[in-house]
């Protein structure tokens, strides 16, 4: 296996990022010498841009003290659209974020020094040397996961070769590609632990494990799968490990269940020990977030379809109670949702929980493709009956506003 260091960028500068929405997983421990006030009080918001010129992607800078957006950030460089994740280190100094190449290459991962944020409005092929430190030009697509102790980075390749590119964060290098079925799924996973990565095998619809102990020089193959359940059909869409490592949450976002299906559309919790589905929720799921006391799992689902949700398609936020996998002897018939937040006539799309507020960001989006982000108290979801309220009605970010990026954390 060979290890390549990072590439000059050349050419024009390309930050589109993905194709369609989703979400990435697990959590990751501070290492280093972290820049504290920007690891604890800043925000990342990617904004995927639109087809007019006005409509530029980029990303949205938020304080999380004041829960105010002090700039979104524009890529200028002509491209339609822009990124759905990121992921920051945990000092805060770099985001790491995959560009699509509209014009059919094989697409670019990037690792962004975000002391430029502070500097520009605006991102294009004059200041570019100054905020892309290291570029590697070996396909992009959706997700974007770290390790817990933020040392690898897993995205997923949607152009040029398929499969799970591996990175390693610190040094700045490509480790190679996990081929994964020839898919490029959505989303990802590592284990508490950091010995196993999840994902999905897209369209094939298999929630999938690998052992990835042999990292760096051994980056894993089909070989090295410990995990695959076959969910039997349709999009899956959202991902995320439980912080005690025993269950994993399986979105399938595919609503009518097809003819002669068993339903997995919704939540799907899988026991790792056992490999097998223990519970479902119904639901259109399109992102995945967990509370920092583990107790809660929040869906921001795609569509009410015909599940009996309340609200227009799209608007709605569900919030799921999961307390009971902190017991030893859980009772899985109590995973159930709590409550329903929604906005009618906003596209709801991605959302995360900040540990070190205990608030929760959710970005939508209005019929204009204008973003605008909700920032929610939880607080209360364990109230009976349960609720949130709302902190920040709504504030004004960019363009088809996606994931959620703290920094070490990875982005919902």
């Amino acid at each position: 296996m060979k290890i390549y260091r990072s590439m000059a960028l050349t050419g024009s500068v390309v930050l589109v990022l993905g194709l369609a929405g989703c979400g990435s997983s697990g959590t990751a421990t501070t290492t280093g010498t972290p820049d504290t006030a920007k690891e604890t009080t800043t925000g990342y918001l990617i904004d995927t841009g639109g087809s007019a010129t006005a409509k530029q992607p980029g990303v949205s800078i938020i304080n999380r003290q004041t829960n105010t957006v002090k700039k979104t950030v524009r890529f200028t460089t002509g491209v339609p659209s822009s990124g759905h994740f990121a992921n920051v280190t945990p000092d805060g100094s770099e985001l790491w974020l995959c560009t699509n190449d509209p014009n059919g290459g094989v697409g670019t991962v990037n690792v962004i020094k975000t002391a430029v944020f502070d500097k520009y409005s605006t991102i294009n092929s004059t200041n570019k040397n100054e905020f892309i430190v290291a570029s590697f030009n070996v396909g992009c697509g959706v997700q974007s996961t770290q390790t817990p102790d933020s040392k690898y980075l897993f995205t997923a390749n949607g152009q040029g070769t398929k499969g799970i590119n591996v990175f390693d964060v610190k040094n700045h290098l490509y480790l190679g590609n996990i081929p994964n079925g020839n898919t490029a799924p959505h989303v990802g996973a590592v284990s508490p632990d950091g010995k196993t990565y999840y994902t999905t095998t897209a369209e094939k619809s298999h929630a999938v494990g690998y052992n990835i102990t042999g990292l760096p020089a051994n980056v894993p193959t089909d070989a090295d799968k410990v995990l695959d359940v076959d969910l039997g059909y349709g999009n899956l869409h959202a991902l995320r490990v439980h912080p005690n490592g025993k269950y994993l949450f399986v979105g399938n976002n595919t609503w009518p269940v097809p003819a002669g299906k068993t339903n997995t559309s919704g939540l799907n919790v899988i026991d790792l020990t056992a490999k097998t589905i223990v519970k479902r929720v119904d639901g259109r799921p399109h992102n995945y977030a967990i509370s920092p006391d583990a107790k809660y799992l929040s869906s921001t689902d795609n569509s009410s379809g015909g599940c009996n949700y309340i609200g227009d398609d799209g608007s709605l936020v569900q919030f799921i109670d999961i307390s009971t996998l902190l017991s030893a002897t859980p009772d899985f018939s109590k995973i159930a949702t709590l409550y329903q937040f929604e906005r009618a006539g906003y596209a709801g799309s991605h959302a995360a929980w900040d540990a070190t507020t205990g608030l929760y960001y959710y970005t939508v989006g209005d019929s204009t493709g204008q973003g605008w982000l909700y920032v929610l108290n939880t607080a209360n979801l364990s109230a009976t009956p349960a609720s949130v309220s709302v902190v920040v009605d709504k504030s004004k970010i960019g363009w088809a506003p996606h994931g959620v990026s703290f920094a070490g954390i990875n982005g919902d």
